[in-house]
């Protein structure tokens, strides 16, 4: 039988230091709650104004720079947002005359930001009526935007690339069941391509095209209401 030996205290904290290098625990969270000094700036001296206000910002996931003040531009970067950037390929965010834009989006890993900016400026036409990623019922699918008035509903999908022939049926399908009108947006390249997809309730468009429509139809409220019943 062996012998017992008991450590000695000595040896006892070598082997807890040699755990710790190999496991070394992790950092804790940073919570922007719990920063009460931006808090603080945010709520201007108020801790709970500034908390409230926060709560408020990250429901969304894009804003543009002009939107923000300065403290909340740099609590949604501690938060994980990220800035649009010129020499970065994947964050050199477009607006519609083709020049750059400034933005600041929480960026998930399948999407691109430009795809995100794309979307809240089509929400920004009317945000008292839009959603962004609208949940399709008993469904995994989302629509890129919609606008929901009075029972009736516009959709809209947001197209920065190719698809493949089962996916973009997929879509059109969705639009078609779902909504009362809808547009389908791709780069003006790509329209006439797709342009076989449009019907009766809705169109391909580029998106300057599609913008003018929409802007067109929500400015004629009683009379899309009327046409759509």
């Amino acid at each position: 039988m062996a012998e017992y030996q008991e450590l000695s205290d000595f040896e006892r904290l070598r082997s807890r230091i040699t755990r710790i290098k190999d496991s070394p625990p992790e950092p804790p969270k940073y919570n922007i709650f719990e920063d009460e000094f931006i808090m603080k700036k945010i709520g201007k001296d108020n801790i709970e104004q500034g908390k409230k206000r926060m709560k408020q910002l990250l429901k969304r996931k894009l804003y543009w720079f002009e939107e923000l003040e300065r403290v909340e531009l740099e609590a949604l970067m501690k938060s994980g947002y990220v800035t649009s950037n010129s020499r970065n390929k994947a964050l050199a965010v477009r607006n519609e005359r083709g020049c750059f834009d400034y933005v600041i989006c929480l960026l998930p890993k399948n999407e691109s930001m430009q795809h995100m900016r794309d979307k809240e400026f089509i929400a920004s036409l009317n945000r008292n009526i839009s959603e962004v990623e609208w949940l399709v019922p008993k469904s995994q699918n989302r629509i890129d935007v919609v606008f929901n008035f009075n029972g009736k509903k516009i959709g809209i999908e947001v197209q920065n690339s190719t698809l493949e022939y089962a996916r973009l049926q997929e879509k059109i399908d969705l639009l078609d069941k779902h909504f009362d009108r809808w547009f389908f947006i791709v780069p003006k390249q790509f329209v006439k391509k797709y342009d076989y997809l449009s019907n009766s309730k809705g169109k391909v468009l580029s998106k300057n095209d599609a913008v003018k429509e929409i802007t067109e139809i929500l400015g004629k409220k009683e009379a899309f209401l009327k046409k759509a019943k």
